[in-house]
C-alpha cells in the first residue's frame, strides 16, 4: 500500500468487501481528495505509481504550465485539460463523467497520460468520478476522432450536442479532427499533409 507521501510502488483498489483488492493496471490520476492524490505513470518499465497532494498554488488553470494537472478550488476538484486565452478544466464528479481531449504539456515531466511523441497533440482520457484514465482502446468506428474545442469533449457518434448555428449550420472551427492511436492523438491536418507529400512517389523494397 502507498501510505506514505512521494512513495511508489504498485496501487490496488479495495472496496471493502470480502474480496481480493483489484491492482490499477491503468495510466491516470486516482484522487481521494486534494491531500491524497495517485499518480500512475509509464515509468518504460511498466506502471508505477506515487502518492501526492495537489500543489497549494494549483487554484486554477491559469496558465500553459496547469495543462494536465489537477487544480483544487474550493472544495471542487479539477482537471486542466488546456490553456490558451483562457483555461479549460473538466471537474472531477459523478456529473462531468464522460471521455475528453488532454491537451500536451509543453514540459515532459507533466505528462502523466504519456505524450512523448512530436506530433502527438493530445490524449484521449475518461473521466469517472475522482478517477482520469487514459482511454488507450477508445474508438467510434469512424477513421478520425472529434471534440469540442470549447469544453474538450469527445463527441460520440450519437452525439446531439454538435456545435451549430441556427442560420450557417455546423459550426466546423469549433469541432477538432485527429487521428488517434492508442488514445494518443495528432491533428488530422498531419495525415493529410504526408498523404500529399506521398503522392505520386514510388518506393522500392529490397
Amino acid at each position: 500500500m502507498l501510505t506514505d507521501a512521494n512513495a511508489t510502488g504498485d496501487l490496488f483498489y479495495c472496496s471493502g468487501d470480502p474480496v481480493a483488492c483489484k491492482g490499477i493496471s491503468d495510466i491516470g490520476y486516482y484522487v481521494v481528495d486534494k491531500d491524497s492524490v495517485y499518480t500512475c505513470q509509464d515509468n518504460g518499465e511498466g506502471l508505477s505509481c506515487q502518492r501526492g497532494k495537489i500543489p497549494d498554488t494549483n487554484t486554477a488553470c491559469d496558465g500553459v504550465d496547469k495543462i494536465g494537472q489537477l487544480i483544487k478550488n474550493g472544495e471542487t476538484i479539477s482537471l486542466c485539460l488546456n490553456y490558451e486565452t483562457e483555461g479549460t478544466v473538466v471537474d472531477l464528479t459523478v456529473g462531468s463523467s464522460g471521455n475528453y481531449l488532454l491537451h500536451k504539456n509543453a514540459d515532459p515531466s507533466l505528462n502523466v497520460i504519456g505524450m512523448t511523441g512530436s506530433n502527438q497533440e493530445y490524449a484521449i482520457i475518461t473521466v469517472k468520478d475522482k478517477v482520469v484514465k487514459l482511454h488507450s482502446t477508445y474508438s467510434n468506428g469512424l477513421k478520425y476522432v472529434y471534440g469540442e474545442k470549447k469544453t474538450y469533449r469527445v463527441m460520440e457518434r450519437d452525439s446531439k450536442t454538435c456545435p451549430v448555428d441556427p442560420t450557417t449550420g455546423l459550426k466546423e472551427a469549433e469541432i477538432l479532427e485527429l487521428s488517434c492511436t492508442n488514445g494518443l492523438c495528432k491533428n488530422s491536418s498531419i495525415d493529410l499533409k504526408l498523404s500529399v507529400a506521398t503522392a505520386g512517389m514510388f518506393f522500392f523494397f529490397f
